[in-house]
């Protein structure tokens, strides 16, 4: 009756065992960080946040539109949810409801944005070498395009078809684009 008791009191503890692995051997495998947005700020306001949070930091947005997306993690059909995009000058937000996501961060068009993430600040005098300390895995296998820019992929959490689109010109930042692919 002991054994069955001890048993039946560390088997959870043996599952998370055994899950906290997996997740490491996952992330070993990933072959792109992971940049965790609600810790990213710009003027501190999360990259992922509310939307009145958002308002209350940046204020009224310059223009909103409704995206139409025919599939993926924006797509209306596809969640169920009706999206919104709320421009701020050289950057945009998209999010359905209360709930906000970076979309679009221009760098070249606006060199005096700045974001924060871990502790570094990044913009648009910020270096593929810079990247390369904050993020090693992505920088292992950025793309080099054929128009001379340098592609730069990050994961916004650990399991996701999704990815941080961050793009270089002449060897500095100019955008972050969040993908949701289809």
């Amino acid at each position: 009756m002991n054994h069955k008791l001890i048993i039946f009191m560390f088997l959870p503890l043996l599952m998370a065992s055994q899950s906290s692995l997996k997740e490491k051997k996952y992330r070993q495998e990933e072959p792109y960080d992971t940049i965790c947005l609600s810790k990213t700020t710009y003027l501190s306001l999360s990259l992922e946040t509310t939307k009145s949070e958002m308002y209350k930091k940046l204020g009224k947005p310059d223009k909103i539109v409704k995206p139409k997306y025919d599939c993926g993690g924006f797509s209306d059909e596809w969640q169920d949810k009706i999206f919104k995009q709320y421009y701020y000058k050289s950057l945009n937000f998209i999010g359905a409801g209360e709930n906000m996501v970076i979309e679009r961060i221009n760098f070249e068009a606006n060199p005096s944005i700045s974001i924060m993430n871990k502790g570094v600040i990044i913009n648009s005098k910020t270096t593929i070498k810079t990247f390369a300390k904050l993020f090693p895995k992505s920088y292992k296998n950025i793309v080099k395009g054929k128009d001379g820019k340098v592609y730069f992929y990050l994961l916004p959490s650990l399991v996701t078809d999704d990815k941080i689109i961050v793009t270089f010109k002449k060897g500095v930042l100019i955008s972050l684009q969040y993908n949701s692919p289809c």
